[in-house]
């Protein structure tokens, strides 16, 4: 007799169910996809993902729910969406939803898993939905690398910058060569750009967000942290400008403000 299996549709449905049990009863796709891209690449949650995987294109750091997204969008009618923006998806499923399927599918400690992820999506749902700029949070080490820039792009100052409480551990200016060929010049050929990797250590979050002629355009934020009063302060640093000469140019130096969380 073949094991029972937790299969892509099954995640996709509990999880939209347990996302209304958190009170969040609308998600955007493309950005459900990127936040389980980071659980997925969690070794804490390979119970729950054993029939979801990263997508096929390595470039794109997303987790591949389509078959289930589709099922759940084309055949159970519990998701709904407006044609003009497709991307929005509305969960209308029933609070009395038997869940004795999916108990017999996994673990006690994978429906346990299950539960917190909904939570922490949740969690991170909350904190966006209050910020004043575009903001996104993901569940992982903020220790990794960044490609922080510097120039003018369709005419205007363009910068992408590192907020953090951690240091840096490796810096390395790119070269012209090095530039143009690298994927984020691609998608964002700035001009005159001054351009640097750097990675980080011993912090507990960092905020990557661009800033175009003074204004903030989004801002990523990459953390384990899920204390509500922290990642409010979080929010609040990503929402913050700071003085222009600070900026990550300054004397030719990858720039990044260290902001402590107390």
């Amino acid at each position: 007799m073949l094991e029972k299996k937790f299969t892509e549709t099954d995640f996709v449905k509990l999880l939209f169910w347990l996302l209304i049990k958190n009170g969040i009863y609308q998600v955007h796709e493309m950005d459900l996809k990127r936040k389980l891209y980071y659980f997925l690449e969690n070794p804490e949650f390979k119970e729950i993902f054993q029939d979801v995987h990263k997508s096929s294109d390595p470039s794109v750091f997303e987790a591949d729910i389509s078959k289930g997204l589709i099922h759940e969008k084309y055949t159970t009618g519990n998701v709904l969406w407006d044609s003009k923006h497709p991307e929005i998806l509305y969960l209308m499923y029933p609070m009395n939803m038997d869940l004795s399927l999916y108990e017999k599918k996994l673990s006690k400690n994978g429906f346990i898993l299950m539960k917190r992820l909904a939570y922490e999506l949740a969690l991170q749902r909350n904190i966006e939905f209050n910020s004043e700029h575009e903001l996104h949070l993901y569940s992982t080490n903020p220790n990794q690398f960044y490609t922080l820039a510097y120039g003018m792009l369709e005419g205007r100052n363009v910068s992408l910058e590192l907020i953090s409480d951690g240091d840096v551990e490796y810096k390395n200016f790119l070269s012209q060569k090095d530039l143009y060929e690298s994927p984020f010049y691609q998608q964002k050929p700035i001009q005159d750009a001054l351009m640097a990797e750097v990675s980080l250590k011993n912090s507990s979050y960092a905020i990557l967000r661009e800033i175009r002629d003074q204004q903030i355009q989004f801002a990523n934020v990459y953390t384990h942290i899920l204390s509500d009063y922290k990642l409010r302060k979080i929010r609040r640093y990503a929402n913050t400008l700071y003085e222009s000469n600070e900026h990550l140019a300054l004397k030719g130096e990858p720039f990044v403000r260290k902001l402590e969380l107390k």
